[in-house]
């Protein structure tokens, strides 16, 4: 992550932060903008990279252009929600002027060249996989990621419109200390959110706890009565078993050496 965010870190043309409102996408093109002088972007001077090495690089460039994307929206978002607060929307909506400046446009294939540039400073990969497999991979990577790219790249014009819109009108610096209380009035409110999240959780464990020892308890009861009935068991048994070999010894002392019924034994040798 930290060597796909290098990679990109040139393309970020603000600091703020927000979340996307379409209607203000406005189909501007940027390839005018673009450096290659006017080239299909799949004219682009490639580096000779692997398929391996093409499909790391998309992995790279997948996950930090989405993070840009996003940011991005939000910054629309949240431009959009100061303008609003101007009354300042409806004259930005009726405007279509291209940005004045876009030096980091980029095309897809401008992009994906230097992510593979950059990549090759972490050696070649060491890829067992099936060769059709990361091709079919490399595929699929390179439709998902330009369309994100190209989202990414189109926000990245209205949010210079945006810009230029309001520099025009003399408010942009007022935008930047309006984000700033926007961004500390947010931080606040996810703290105390946090807070009240934490606290929600304390009383649900307090009451999973009273009814888990509730729980013990109750089993420790049935543990005992069963304990307590297998002893009473346990006793009568004995004290049955002990009944009959009293009366055992007392009848075979009784007969033993006797003449008792006629069966008198003058030896009393045997058993």
């Amino acid at each position: 992550m930290h060597a796909c965010l290098k990679t990109f870190a040139s393309l970020s043309i603000l600091t703020f932060a927000v979340t996307a409102n379409g209607q203000f996408n406005k189909p501007v093109s940027v390839s005018g903008l673009a450096p290659a002088q006017g080239a299909p972007e799949d004219q682009a001077s490639a580096p000779a990279a692997s398929p391996a090495e093409t499909l790391r690089a998309l992995q790279n460039m997948n996950e930090a252009t989405g993070d840009h994307l996003a940011a991005t929206n939000q910054r629309i978002t949240q431009m959009t929600g100061f303008l609003e607060s101007k009354g300042m929307l409806e004259g930005f909506k009726a405007t279509d002027d291209p940005p004045k400046m876009l030096p980091q446009a980029m095309s897809f294939q401008e992009a994906l060249n230097v992510a593979i540039e950059h990549d090759a400073a972490m050696g070649p990969v060491d890829s067992t996989a099936d060769p059709a497999t990361v091709q079919r991979e490399v595929t699929a990577y390179t439709n998902m990621v330009r369309t994100t790219w190209n989202q990414y790249q189109q926000g990245m014009v209205t949010v210079q419109r945006m810009t230029d819109y309001m520099n025009t009108n003399g408010v942009f610096k007022e935008y930047l200390s309006w984000a700033d209380d926007q961004k500390a009035s947010q931080h606040e409110e996810m703290v105390n959110s946090a807070h009240e999240r934490a606290q929600e959780d304390q009383k649900k464990e307090a009451t999973r706890e009273k009814q888990t020892n509730k729980d013990i308890d109750a089993a420790w009861v049935t543990y005992n009565k069963h304990h307590q009935e297998m002893l009473n068991t346990a006793w009568q048994h004995y004290k049955f078993r002990d009944k009959m070999r009293l009366q055992y010894y007392k009848y075979s002392q009784e007969y033993s050496h006797g003449y008792w019924n006629n069966y008198g034994d003058s030896y009393g040798d045997v058993y």
